[in-house]
């Protein structure tokens, strides 16, 4: 069930065109640039003034857990941002399997470049919790674009963040090993979920080992046995329902 609030309908996107995009924009403006590190931190950091003017342009409408919000092919005419809550993308194979494309959540605009191209959705959208979503039609973001430049310059900035860690997930997929890449998304995916403490991160929504496996182009077997190693060494914790990360700096030093 979705409840809705203003009268707003509900779409969300993350597709193929946007990635496309990432990776054109990547190649045209360089400004990504080889680090020694992986750096995956997506969180933004946004003013209370800023959230006032986006909030005073949207509707909000709060979802349920594996709620599909859009299909591949929808009309695109809104940006969202997401207050609480995460959100896969993904793709349904040709043998009905979902290949998920990625997973957001909180302080994330999503449905820019969607927008901008004048492009249908790419993908479906699912919500994997409760999540509350404010929904920007697309005149009113461009007025917010046209009227408030900070909030232009901090749009530049997440996406010039996406282009980068599009950049290590391409060159991951072609060159590292399983537990590179397995180290990779858990470091992405903690960049997304509540913190405790510095380096504890606590990834309280369900992902699936199957799921894990299509993110990084590897079979479910591996990655069970990969988690393995990394719980035997202390760097996670695995539960049926959640993930905690203890060991983020060196999940990081195996995915560099």
């Amino acid at each position: 069930m979705l409840a809705e609030q203003n009268n707003c309908r509900p779409y969300i996107f993350f597709g193929r065109y946007e990635v496309y995009f990432f990776i054109f924009f990547s190649k045209i403006s360089k400004v990504s640039q080889r680090k020694e590190s992986v750096d995956m931190n997506t969180s933004v950091i946004w003013e209370k003034e800023e959230l006032a003017i986006l909030k005073k342009n949207a509707c909000i409408i709060h979802t349920l857990t594996n709620h599909i919000l859009f299909k591949e092919n929808d009309e695109t005419d809104n940006v969202y941002f997401i207050e609480k809550g995460h959100i896969r993308h993904y793709h349904n194979t040709a043998r009905g399997k979902m290949a998920i494309v990625s997973i957001c959540g909180p302080n994330e605009i999503i449905g820019i470049p969607a927008i901008l191209l004048r492009q249908k959705r790419g993908v479906y959208a699912e919500t994997i919790d409760e999540s509350t979503l404010w929904v920007i039609p697309q005149r009113d973001f461009f007025n917010i674009l046209y009227q408030h430049p900070q909030l232009t310059l901090k749009m530049m900035a997440i996406y010039c963040q996406y282009v980068r860690n599009y950049e290590y997930s391409i060159e991951g997929l072609l060159a590292a090993d399983v537990s590179a890449r397995l180290a990779w998304l858990l470091i992405h995916i903690a960049s997304t979920a509540r913190e405790k403490g510095r380096l504890r991160h606590f990834i309280d929504f369900r992902i699936t080992h199957q799921e894990m496996a299509d993110m990084i182009g590897a079979c479910r077997q591996t990655v069970t046995v990969v988690l393995g190693h990394f719980q035997e060494n202390g760097w996670v914790r695995v539960s049926k329902n959640f993930i905690e990360i203890m060991g983020i700096e060196e999940l990081k030093k195996m995915a560099g």
